[in-house]
């Protein structure tokens, strides 16, 4: 009888040796997956942020769908590839001030748009070679909801001051 049991002991450890190196195989397998994904991920955001990068001049503006007035706060967007933001305002405060540009720094992630000026809110972005939509959602004191959304058009790069 003590043969039986020392056999059975070994093909005992043989299985759990097999067992854990598939099991080792399938943990590598799946983190080189979970690694090529994530590059993916990486590469499609950063194509899509180049798509908006560029000198955008803003053309209409709606609230809750309905047409008003060109924000001046916003009037030209360039967007750098460099993550550097210059927003050209032409409202009557910036321009009796002498601050009609403004710097600041973006980023582009889980499809939002963040300009640092504007922190916390984000935009949602649609893109093409010649215009540009900013859209984003606001919540007013009272509560209510309101979806404003800027249309820019490409225009040629600006020299700044």
């Amino acid at each position: 009888m003590q043969p039986n049991i020392e056999i059975e002991t070994i093909m005992e450890s043989k299985l759990n040796i097999i067992l854990l190196k598939n099991i080792f195989l399938l943990c590598t397998v799946l983190c080189i997956v979970a690694g090529i994904t994530s590059c993916i991920d990486d590469i499609t955001e950063q194509e899509q942020s180049m798509a908006f990068v560029g000198t955008w001049k803003q053309s209409s503006r709606t609230i809750n769908g309905i047409s008003s007035s060109i924000d001046s706060t916003r009037l030209v967007l360039k967007i750098d590839s460099i993550n550097i933001c210059v927003i050209y305002d032409s409202s009557y405060t910036a321009v009796v001030s002498g601050n009609v540009i403004t710097r600041s720094g973006w980023s582009y992630t889980n499809d939002l748009f963040n300009i640092a000026v504007d922190l916390p809110a984000s935009y949602t972005v649609d893109a093409s070679d010649d215009e540009l939509t900013l859209a984003r959602i606001d919540f007013a004191t009272d509560g209510s909801i309101s979806k404003t959304s800027l249309n820019y058009q490409r225009i040629a790069s600006i020299d700044q001051e």
